[in-house]
């Protein structure tokens, strides 16, 4: 392939390695790296994306949200920096959550990877963390020194088991009749839920965030430690304003019309199965129901749609208990998810406890780099 001899042609041993943060100007060779993972129908489509990540994140100010690995004039590696804001007590620090980590094919296996984390170390002082890891940026991670927190764990709901028993049973039994029968098998199960779940929430779609989503966030985050700063102007760039995507919004609102939670959920196709996923999701842990609620429209959803199960990231451990109660399973395996330069602000102790974090599927890249359908669902 044309672009590895370009990468390729580069003496290893005359041009020094640089890591920088002006990906601006080096646009066309983050490009070429793309073209050597990604075929190029989805190249234009991440270049929209990249852009809408970088150039539009409220809390980017003048931070660097890209550092690159330059040699000479070669882009051969990257790493994302997200510039965020941090909240916890209901305090609020500036820090990062670091992803998309990408390096050329040719230049792998010789030590530059942890070359340009170390360069990210020493030219950033706030405090970070990564998730999303495949293997191989897990063990990368782990020698450049990050620390890991244990017990990050999604958890799903199956909601037409007939998919999943397939694989098991003969194929001669109809789809239509094994997902009647396997969903007839939940439903016993959906009586106890949906007798448990109070009904004086108001759950309504949601168009865009206002200013409500700021009181709403300064009133709850003391109760759930360290999280993302989730503004209206941070959901909005997230669940709004990003291209290619097709999400569902929801607030919920007590009878005295105040704004308890909202939710973010999107549906895609993965195989032959139809997976929901809840991307994000915050409610306020004093009101009963708002949590409740908001998980009972986004099902409702799901199920109408014709949905086979559902998804949904959460770490903070009262809202856990509800997804249990509603028929949620842990996932087999935890996701790796990692902290660096919190020696300053905390202790070991409190940042290794996933415990006190509250995370989702939509923190960091989470869903970033999905081409959603357009059409309606």
């Amino acid at each position: 392939m044309a672009i590895s001899q370009d990468f390729a042609s580069v003496d290893l041993s005359v041009e020094p390695y640089l890591v920088s943060g002006n990906q601006e100007t080096h646009f066309e060779g983050i490009t070429r790296l793309w073209r050597e993972r990604f075929d190029e129908d989805y190249i234009e489509k991440r270049q929209i994306l990249f852009r809408w990540l970088t150039e539009r994140n409220p809390f980017r100010a003048e931070r660097t949200p890209y550092y690159l690995l330059t040699q000479g004039e070669q882009v051969i590696g990257m790493h994302g920096h997200m510039p965020l804001r941090f909240s916890l007590g209901g305090r609020q620090m500036m820090g990062y959550l670091a992803h998309d980590d990408l390096l050329a094919k040719a230049y792998r296996g010789k030590g530059l990877g942890k070359i340009l984390l170390r360069g990210v170390a020493e030219q950033t002082t706030d405090f970070a963390g990564a998730l999303w890891f495949n293997e191989p940026n897990r063990h990368l991670y782990l020698k450049a020194g990050w620390l890991p927190v244990p017990d990050f764990y999604s958890y799903f709901k199956i909601l037409d088991p007939a998919p999943f028993i397939r694989q098991r049973v003969s194929g001669r039994i109809p789809r239509a009749t094994l997902s009647w029968l396997a969903r007839s098998a939940l439903r016993v199960g959906e009586f106890a839920l949906r007798a448990r779940i109070p009904r004086r929430m108001e759950i309504i779609p949601v168009i865009r965030f206002d200013e409500r989503f700021d009181e709403f966030f300064s009133r709850v985050s003391p109760a759930f430690g360290l999280m993302v700063v989730r503004d209206h102007h941070y959901l909005n760039w997230k669940f709004v304003e990003r291209p290619f995507s097709n999400y569902r919004r929801y607030a919920a609102f007590n009878d005295q019309g105040t704004l308890c939670g909202y939710a973010v959920l999107k549906r895609t196709k993965k195989g032959d199965r139809l997976r929901g996923q809840i991307l994000d999701i915050l409610a306020d842990p004093r009101e009963p129901g708002a949590f409740e609620g908001l998980l009972n429209r986004c099902l409702t959803d799901f199920k109408q749609s014709g949905v086979d199960y559902v998804g949904i990231m959460c770490t903070y451990p009262p809202f856990i208990r509800q997804l249990r109660w509603a028929g949620f399973l842990r996932a087999r395996t935890p996701e790796p998810f990692m902290a660096s330069k919190w020696e300053q602000q905390f202790e070991r102790s409190f940042i290794s406890s996933v415990g006190n974090w509250y995370l989702t599927f939509g923190d960091a890249d989470g869903d970033a780099w999905e081409v959603n359908s357009p059409e309606p669902w």
